[in-house]
């Protein structure tokens, strides 16, 4: 879930695909979309929906230790935030791990259409 296991997992499929590393094409799942004002917030509701199991697909996560709003928000499985933040959010994850593309749930399609907007012109 936290941007530092995404990253050790990028380095050791870099480290295994050797000489091909920079061929690589990686992708991710984005797990939950939340256009708001508010991104803290919005992580912190989301988390504990997961805690409760009271939220939508949040029995599919389980932790293996204690995750923060802060991790969650440096993850590239979610998005929290306004458009522009989460245009902010995908390029820097981009940057970061490499990641350059997400596949998106049915029901994430049309509150991501702003941001895949965003992403084509700037």
């Amino acid at each position: 879930m936290t941007g530092s296991a995404v990253d050790a997992r990028v380095a050791l499929v870099r480290t295994l695909a050797g000489e091909r590393a920079d061929e690589l094409e990686l992708n991710t799942l984005l797990w939950h979309l939340d256009i708001t004002a508010d991104r803290r917030s919005a992580a912190e509701r989301w988390l504990d929906s997961v805690r409760n199991q009271s939220g939508a697909y949040t029995r599919a996560f389980t932790f293996d230790s204690e995750v923060t709003a802060a991790d969650i928000l440096d993850s590239p499985y979610f998005a929290f935030g306004t458009v522009e933040d989460i245009v902010e959010h995908f390029r820097a994850m981009r940057a970061r791990t490499g990641i350059s593309y997400w596949a998106l749930m049915p029901h994430h399609l049309a509150p991501f259409l702003p941001v895949l907007e965003a992403l084509k012109t700037g």
